[in-house]
Parts: C-alpha cells; structure tokens; sequence
C-alpha cells in the first residue's frame, strides 16, 4: 500500500496525512482469515480478543481523522486523504465479506468486523461530506443489506402502481433504476442509493400518472429512457394538428409548462448530466425552430444566412432571455423594439447548450424565469460589478 506523504501547503507547513490503516490491515489479513482462525482450538478467546482489538483501531480511526482535518486546513490534501482511505476501507471490507464461512461462530465475527467498518465509512460520509466519494460503489456487505429494501421499494410499487392502472411501459423505466442497483454492483453507488430513498418517498404517494410523471421531473429522474416516454407523449399530443401556426402554440405551451417544472435541489438520477427539465427544454427548443424554419425568413435571418456561423454566448437560452427582460425592464432596450431585439438574438447567438434558439421560445422563457436561473444571473451581475468597483 502506497502511503500519502507529507505535503508542502501553501502556508509553508508540513501536514503529515499519511496512511492510518496498517494494524486494521494487518488485522484482517493476518489474524482475521480462516485460515488461521478455523485449526485453533482456542478459537473463541482468539476471536474474542481480535474483535475487541479491531474495535479499538475503529475508534481511534475516528479521532484520527477528525484529529485530521483539524490540523490540515488543505482541502486538496483532505480530499486525496479521505478518498484513500474510504477506497481502502471498502476493500478490506470486501474481503472479510468474502471470508464468510458456514461456521456460525466466525460469520458472526465477520459481520461484526463489517459493520464496523460500516460505521466508520457512514461517519466519513456524514463528518467530510465535501472529501466522500459518493460515486463509488458501497461495499458487498452494504449492498447485501440493502437489498431486501430495495426489493420492499419495488414489491410496493408494483402493487400500488397496479391497483391505480398505471402506464406499464412507465412502470418499467422506473423499476428498472432500482433493479439496476440489485444486479450492477458498480451501479450500487452511495448517491445512487440516496437518490433511490428519496425518489421511494415521493413515488409511494403517486397514485396517479400525471401524478407520477410530476415527481420524476421534480426528482430529475434524466434518464435516457423517461426522455424518450416523455418526448413521444408530447410527439403524440401534436400528431393530431398539422398547421404550422397551430403546432407552434402547442410547443410554445410545452415550453412553459416545462419551464415551470422545479427540480429539487440537488437531486437527481445521473448528477453528471443535464436534468431532465434541460434535456426536454433543448428538444422542444429544436422543434420549434424547425417549424419557424418553415416560414419566410425575416430580415435579421436573411442576413444571417449569408454569414458563416455565430456568435457564441457562455449563457443557457433561460440566462439570456431573463438578461433580456432585465434589457427592457430596466429601461436599456426601448420596450417598442422588444420583438426586434428577441429575434436578433435569437438569429445571430448560439448559447452555452445550443446553437440554434427558436425566437419565440426565447420570448416565452424570458416571461417565466425559475430560481435558479435568476440566480445564475445575478452571480454574473455580480461579477459585472465588482469589475467595475475593482478599475473604478
């Protein structure tokens, strides 16, 4: 095992985090394996006294990294120091977890050892939440507890799903998210199963489906899979018109009600991709701009063809509408060319996430503007104005 050695900081002092697992280690490789534990006649005093030790080295493990992250205030450091260890931990534990014999007597010391183990990596993940890695797989015997209640989450879903006649292609998208965690062992992540106690929570009460549908989009369920059955329910809903004026104030309704969709906080299925609120948005953006693609171009479009490419904005098509609003409501664009500087932008910019806006999606969006967009744009304005303060 490679320790962590002392580091320089930025403050000139040694922090010296290094590797505090070696008697833990020495303890389930050389004292703890059956090997050695299952020829000694003695057996019971030797697993007496190893468990008492191991309990030991648990709590002076806790002190130790509290003691830690006391004395480093180097979050780089902390953060390489908690991750080593929580990777090393969910190793041995996973070794014991394959000692298990059909010995009652040490199988019960190994859960025990588990558990400890269990403990220390809940007080990890609960003492040094910004250091934990959360997307790591939890332990064999984590998943192997877990999976009675996972089971009990989808045993209870089923049955009230069944009873309410829910959309059964809807019950298998979601059902196949908890199933994934029983089967995929790297799929079992800690914010995986966090995420699953918490979508339970809100899905137990969905007696309905509209209902249903509701607390996925609140709970950023961004799966590829309830993507496409939300994406096909709106394809369904405009098949029945086929007038471009028509079609284009269905979409404009989709836009809104998904834009005053909220997303809870910090939850979602997949934290690395874009909610599902976003990834519906962009669609129905895109749609709308093929259908005014199918009228005569305006002025601002005309000339635009004869350009090659765009000019490209860091901001999400929310962020720039909501700048725009504050444009004319602040009195800096002349509430009479409103319409005039929407479709300008929406012509001649692409923003962070696409390259082509629909103008009257951007329109749309600039009337409805969610909390986090507005604080999105308040952190540019901020930062506006501390330019200017800082070469006043």
């Amino acid at each position: 095992m490679v320790a962590i050695h002392p580091l320089k900081s930025s403050t000139n002092k040694s922090y010296s985090l290094k590797y505090e697992l070696d008697i833990l280690e020495k303890l389930i490789t050389e004292t703890l394996t059956p090997a050695v534990l299952q020829p000694i006649p003695t057996i019971d005093d030797v697993m007496s006294g190893a468990t008492s030790a191991f309990r030991k080295e648990k709590e002076r493990l806790r002190k130790t990294f509290i003691q830690s992250s006391y004395e480093c205030n180097e979050k780089h450091l902390l953060e390489l120091y908690i991750s080593h260890h929580q990777h090393e931990l969910t190793r041995f534990s996973n070794i014991i977890y394959g000692y298990q014999s059909n010995n009652s007597g040490l199988r019960q010391t190994y859960i025990s050892c588990m558990d400890g183990i269990e403990e220390l990596l809940q007080f990890m993940q609960h003492d040094f939440k910004a250091y934990f890695v959360k997307e790591a797989a939890v332990t064999d015997h984590c998943r192997y507890n877990t999976e009675p209640v996972i089971k009990k989450y989808m045993l209870a879903l089923r049955k009230l799903w069944k009873q309410n006649n829910i959309d059964e292609a809807l019950q298998k998208i979601v059902l196949s998210v908890f199933e994934e965690c029983l089967h995929d062992k790297n799929s079992c992540t800690y914010q995986r199963l966090d995420y699953l106690k918490q979508l339970y929570a809100v899905l137990a009460v969905a007696t309905v489906e509209a209902t249903l549908i509701q607390q996925l989009y609140n709970a950023n369920f961004n799966d590829d899979a309830f993507l496409n059955y939300c994406i096909n329910s709106i394809k369904n809903l405009l098949q029945a018109n086929n007038k471009n004026e028509v079609l284009q104030l269905l979409i404009a309704s989709q836009i809104k009600e998904n834009d005053q969709q909220l997303i809870r906080c910090g939850l979602a299925l997949h934290p690395e991709e874009a909610s599902i609120k976003n990834m519906i948005g962009r669609w129905l953006n895109a749609e709308f701009y093929f259908l005014e693609l199918q009228e005569p171009p305006t002025a601002y479009a005309a000339a635009a063809t004869k350009r090659k490419g765009k000019i490209k904005l860091n901001l999400s098509v929310d962020a720039l509408a909501y700048f725009l609003f504050l444009f004319e409501e602040s009195g800096i664009v002349e509430a009479t060319v409103k319409k005039q500087i929407f479709e300008l932008v929406a012509t001649e910019c692409s923003s962070k996430e696409q390259v082509n806006i629909a103008y009257k999606s951007l329109l749309n969006r600039s009337y409805d503007v969610d909390r986090h967009t507005k604080e999105t744009v308040k952190t540019s304005v901020i930062k506006m104005l501390n330019l200017i303060n800082r070469r006043a």
